[in-house]
């Protein structure tokens, strides 16, 4: 699977998260536990990430007015609280891309090991014969 996560995801990440440190956002999460920006990027894994995220899309489907023409006295939480989904989808966004990098890096070093012992495998006596003589030649 690749993970699509762009220069722009990546400059939005930034921006959020610089605005949480600045500002000492503390995300609130099931059970009343507090979560800092170190703690959502750094601590929690992809599963918690996601958990906390639906977690925050039920308060703001509780706190949304379903009536078009009343206004809604929660809008600048429900605001806050969409900002605070951003974050935690970007992070789990950086943190899928950061490991499928890791894994790619993982199965090219698998596979040039596999192709390099196969090279190896098919020289002939006289192909290393041949590479021998170099590098006695390169130690004189």
């Amino acid at each position: 699977m690749k993970i699509n996560f762009t220069k722009e995801n990546e400059s939005d990440l930034r921006n959020l998260i610089a605005n949480s440190v600045l500002n000492k956002v503390f995300y609130i999460g099931p059970m009343g536990q507090e979560y800092d920006v170190n703690n959502l990027v750094n601590t929690l894994s992809v599963s918690s990430l996601r958990s906390l995220s639906q977690f925050i899309q039920n308060k703001i489907t509780k706190l949304s007015v379903t009536d078009e023409w009343v206004e809604n006295p929660n809008e600048v939480e429900i605001e806050s609280l969409n900002t605070a989904k951003r974050l935690i989808s970007l992070i789990i966004g950086w943190k899928l891309y950061q490991q499928e990098k890791a894994d790619n890096e993982r199965e090219k070093l698998r596979l040039t090991k596999q192709l390099n012992e196969l090279l190896e495998s098919q020289k002939t006596p006289e192909d290393i014969i041949a590479e021998l003589k170099q590098k006695i030649s390169e130690l004189d």
